[in-house]
């Protein structure tokens, strides 16, 4: 996941380098057909807070590891019973130590 948001993701690369959290997902937030094709619709926001953006910078460079709000970890705890609901398959629950985000 982390080697998509590096390739693909260059703004929240930019932002989550320099110490951003990521604050917020807004969801049909650019409707036209090139933000349908490049992020379904979908627009982060992100937010310094200057106390933390040292530790945030430094833990996304060395570890891969980004900080998010806690509006951005209610939405991703949702993800499985969503995908259960719509009758997919339950996504496998990521490895500890394998967990991209943290909490502020």
């Amino acid at each position: 996941m982390m080697c998509l948001l590096f390739r693909v993701a260059s703004t929240a690369n930019f932002h989550l380098r320099n110490g951003a959290v990521l604050w917020r997902l807004n969801w049909l937030a650019d409707t036209s057909a090139r933000g349908m094709a490049m992020s379904c619709t979908i627009m982060a926001n992100y937010r310094y807070h200057p106390d933390d953006i040292d530790d945030n910078s430094r833990r996304y460079a060395e570890n891969q590891v980004m900080t998010a709000s806690d509006h951005v970890l209610d939405l991703v705890r949702q993800l499985p019973a969503a995908c259960t609901a719509a009758g997919q398959r339950r996504p496998r629950e990521p490895a500890a130590t394998a967990n991209p985000v943290v909490t502020r």
